[in-house]
């Protein structure tokens, strides 16, 4: 079994590349971004930035879950009537597509058996044994999807524990500040295909539409082990994350 992390996304000077090498076996290691995206390293791979030719979120159909509805709403205000801590995510949310368009074209063109994703402000957990999860991967041939919140009473307030997410909106919605998911799992002609058909969703209901649904509905969300750096606002008072890079 052969493991590739493969770090992509915008790159916004937020680099935790090192945790994810120290706590995270595998085989190698890759790194993409946007081509004219400015970096201290020269990333393995640069893709031109995906024409927005649709909203991911507004163009397309919600799943029947109330993740999705709620997105869509809440989304949709003005942005004088959304919630201050969903404010940031308004403009943002018409790129949401690009990640998934990126993250496929750089695994369509390496060699493994499991791929591990994560951003480039992704911290992961120390305490957590990530080699079960790879192998966990690699025998039921599943995605798992990761990330640590410690906002509201329904999310596990702990980054260094796992809590599977039981509820029915986690089905149509992979966490994704890390995902592990079989590389057979993801086709880079199907989720390219998705885009230029305007069909392509965006951020968590995005991945679950090309590592899950394209896989007759398979994988698991949990909360904990993983958060990206820039939601450390929503993350600092989870039990067992003290500092930012626990």
């Amino acid at each position: 079994m052969s493991v590739a992390i493969v770090v992509s996304g915008m790159y916004t000077g937020q680099d935790y590349i090192d945790l994810l090498r120290e706590r995270i076996p595998h085989d190698d290691l890759y790194t993409a971004t946007y081509t004219g995206i400015k970096m201290p390293f020269e990333p393995d791979f640069r893709m031109d930035e995906p024409v927005n030719t649709y909203h991911p979120l507004f163009d397309t159909n919600p799943y029947p879950d109330g993740e999705a509805r709620g997105r869509r709403y809440i989304l949709s205000k003005p942005l004088s009537k959304i919630p201050k801590r969903l404010k940031k995510l308004k403009e943002p949310s018409a790129h949401w597509h690009k990640q998934i368009l990126l993250h496929a074209w750089a695994c369509d063109q390496i060699e493994a058996d499991v791929i591990v994703r994560a951003r480039y402000e992704t911290i992961v957990s120390s305490q957590i044994d990530w080699q079960e999860w790879i192998d966990k991967c690699h025998e039921e041939e599943m995605t798992y999807g990761f990330n640590t919140r410690s906002e509201g009473a329904e999310y596990n307030t702990y980054h260094h524990e796992l809590q599977k997410c039981f509820k029915g909106r986690d089905s149509f919605y992979i966490n994704d500040a890390l995902i592990i998911h079989p590389k057979e799992a993801l086709d880079w002609g199907y989720v390219n295909q998705l885009y230029k058909d305007k069909k392509l969703r965006g951020a968590e209901e995005g991945w679950y539409q090309v590592l899950s649904e394209s896989q007759g509905h398979y994988h698991l969300s949990y909360h904990g082990g993983a958060y990206s750096a820039k939601d450390w606002e929503l993350v600092k008072d989870a039990e067992g994350l003290h500092y930012i890079s626990d």
